[in-house]
């Protein structure tokens, strides 16, 4: 049999890779025998446990021999129900066949739930009272947006900057990519590399471990406090997180024991529609030689799932409190109240409430990135209503490498050139990170700044 490696994955994501629709195509009792063939083949192979894969692959063939899938013509179903056999056999709940009704393709098209449909996981942020931070994470994508998951963490976490403490939420979370979630924690060490785990692999006698990234873009966040919600949904790379944190005295776990879905898996094509998730590598922390397959990760404090959110809120800020969703303050924006603001003369008390409401407007979605841009400029002949606008940009959004440039062109029309030029300079540096394809003009707005207004600043 031809083996094919396709990917790494660290993971629980549905097997079920077809949506329940009609099935054109049907497998026969030989097909199903040669699947099972196979199955048994890769079983032996790649397993973390040779002797375990054999068995898992003996007993299925078992099964066949007796009949068990006499009546099961559909690949869906065959492909659940041996699904369902294999971990059911070897208490691994990694272990998946998958149906795709075309061709076997990595186009990223086949997978939208986990791309920027979903936001590549990153589901919920909320801000609460006392500068609390939430973070709710339902998965942790898959390789063919790994790119784009770790952007989207890199743009996200400007956010935080501020925040007294994040509770990051993965109760749902059934995992994902392992490097995903190391570029995430990456963000709340200092700049250096710290050993997060250390896996074995068995059928090629190979040994590797991650590690943070101490070069990821913009602030980090060594000293935040963090709290970590888990469950017994939590799995794979989601116990990664906890497991990974907890052990480098990180943050604070709180809920209930996670899956308990410790190896590393990867994704082998077989013949015809059909692949299988086969564990094939253990992780253990570097420290303590420990892991969490089967046992799960423990949490610091042990409660139900639906208490973990109200005892982590409590341990950050005390009792009085209510989540408020971004989507939650659109009672706090009212467009005739701001327009009612901009026809005043301006006064520092206007700019800071035309800021508040100017927030309140991006934060509940009723005012885009580029309205607010808009309207700033349109009042740049009033400087000071023109700061708080854009200003509202660059609380909103400190991804954007506009927001810095717009805010610096307020600033000069302020004649607070100092401000200006750090802005400019930050419009620069951010799109350089970002390789973003307006970085000649953000460049050329700097040094025409400084063409004009350089030699004035002390």
């Amino acid at each position: 049999m031809k083996k094919l490696l396709i990917v790494f994955i660290l993971s629980l994501l549905s097997s079920d890779s077809v949506a329940q629709e009609e099935i054109h195509h049907t497998v026969s009792q030989s097909e199903i025998g040669s699947l099972i063939e196979q199955i048994t083949d890769s079983l032996q192979y790649y397993y973390v446990d040779e002797k375990h894969g054999i068995r898992i692959g003996e007993e299925l063939n078992k099964r066949f021999t007796d009949g068990n899938y006499k009546d099961i013509n559909n690949p869906v179903s065959l492909a659940q129900t041996l699904t369902d056999e294999m971990r059911s056999i070897a208490d691994d709940l990694h272990l998946s066949l998958n149906y795709t009704a075309e061709e076997p393709a990595s186009s990223p098209d086949l997978y939208p739930q986990y791309g920027s449909y979903t936001n590549y996981g990153f589901e919920d942020i909320k801000f609460l009272d006392n500068n609390v931070a939430y973070l709710k994470i339902s998965h942790f994508s898959s390789w063919e947006f790994a790119n784009q998951a770790r952007q989207n963490i890199s743009d996200i976490m400007p956010l935080f900057g501020n925040s007294r403490a994040l509770i990051i939420d993965v109760r749902d979370n059934p995992g994902g990519v392992p490097y995903i979630v190391s570029y995430l924690v990456s963000y709340f060490f200092e700049r250096e590399f710290v050993e997060l785990a250390e896996y074995y692999v068995r059928h090629n006698d190979y040994s590797y471990s991650i590690y943070t990234e101490p070069y990821v873009p913009g602030n980090t966040y060594p000293d935040l406090p963090l709290y970590i919600l888990t469950s017994k949904k939590s799995g794979s790379a989601a116990e990664e997180l906890a497991f990974w944190m907890q052990n480098q005295k990180r943050a604070t776990l709180i809920g209930e024991p996670t899956a308990g879905a410790g190896y590393g898996a990867s994704i082998h094509q077989l013949e015809g529609p059909f692949s299988i998730y086969i564990s094939s590598s253990v992780e253990r922390d570097p420290i303590t030689k420990m892991g969490f397959q089967n046992a799960g990760v423990q949490p610091d404090i042990s409660v139900p799932a639906d208490s973990a959110m109200n005892i982590a809120l409590e341990m950050a800020k005390g009792n009085d409190y209510e989540p408020i969703s971004w989507l939650d303050r659109q009672n706090s924006y009212n467009r005739n109240k701001l327009d009612s603001l901009l026809s005043q003369p301006e006064t520092p008390e206007y700019s800071e409430r035309i800021n508040n409401l100017v927030v309140a407007g991006i934060r509940s979605t009723q005012l885009s990135f580029s309205q607010v841009n808009q309207l700033g400029y349109d009042y740049l002949d009033e400087p000071l209503k023109a700061m708080a606008i854009l200003k509202a940009n660059v609380e909103c959004f400190p991804f954007y490498p506009n927001s810095f440039d717009s805010y610096g062109d307020a600033l000069v029309a302020a004649e607070r050139y100092k401000e200006a030029r750090n802005n400019y300079n930050k419009a620069v540096t951010m799109a350089t990170i970002k390789n973003h394809p307006s970085l000649s003009v953000f460049i050329q707005n700097r040094d025409n700044f400084e063409a004009q207004f350089g030699d004035s600043i002390d």
